[in-house]
């Protein structure tokens, strides 16, 4: 995966860089081709033998990338198509993750691990509910589906060696944020951070990335230092 994550390093800087710069028109030729070189990247790394766990990665990537391009337009149109495609993204990260690893992993061991993310998405439901109108009908389903796919990723620990359990549950959590920053910044700007588009971006490459290089070099079964959590 080096080689294919070092290209996505350099092509995401560049999006990055257009993003900040405000030429968002040559950003078509940048967002869209980012989880393909991910996704190509899962293929190669597995010699074109994927199993059930990386062929789901390999899709949810795909789904992304076709979120990204809807969400270079602007509109609510293009809004609610960009959150179908993610939601069929988080979907297929749940279902590589279900699939991954062997065993009882830390959620199921210690099913209070979940609270947190509840209240996260809870309160951000809770933030944002007055501002979201019509749009409440897609937003609300697909944050409980991202943070369903957080919980999951956390559910690793013990399944599979700690590092790349480490590596897609930071993932997880980094995609909870870069989402949350993007709904903050689009329904409720006064609870925005500063360079809220900048950061969304950042945050989401950075998930991405953790979650492909976590879940494709995979190592299972898990050795006894890492089944304890």
């Amino acid at each position: 995966m080096k080689p294919f994550l070092i290209v996505f390093g350099l092509l995401a800087l560049t999006d990055l860089a257009l993003l900040a710069s405000g030429h968002d028109a040559l950003r078509w030729y940048t967002k869209p081709f980012l989880m393909p070189v991910l996704a190509v990247g899962v293929v190669v790394a597995a010699r074109w033998r994927l199993d059930r766990a990386r062929a789901a990665l390999v899709l949810g990537l795909i789904a992304s990338a076709t979120g990204d391009t809807a969400l270079l337009r602007s509109g609510d149109g293009a809004f609610v198509l960009g959150t179908l495609w993610f939601a069929m993204a988080q979907l297929c990260y749940i279902v590589a993750v279900a699939n991954a690893g062997r065993g009882r992993g830390l959620v199921r061991r210690r099913p209070w691990l979940a609270i947190p993310y509840a209240g996260v998405w809870l309160a951000g439901t809770a933030l944002l509910w007055q501002h979201l109108g019509a749009l409440r009908v897609a937003v609300v389903p697909y944050s409980a589906l991202l943070t369903a796919m957080a919980v999951c990723a956390l559910d690793l620990f013990g399944r599979i060696v700690r590092r790349d359990a480490l590596l897609v549950a930071a993932g997880a959590a980094m995609f909870v944020l870069s989402d949350s920053t993007l709904a903050f910044e689009r329904f409720d700007a006064a609870l925005a951070p500063p360079q809220a588009p900048l950061l969304v971006m950042l945050t989401y490459v950075i998930a991405q990335a953790l979650i492909v290089s976590g879940l494709a070099g995979r190592r299972e079964p898990a050795p006894p230092a890492a089944v304890r959590p």
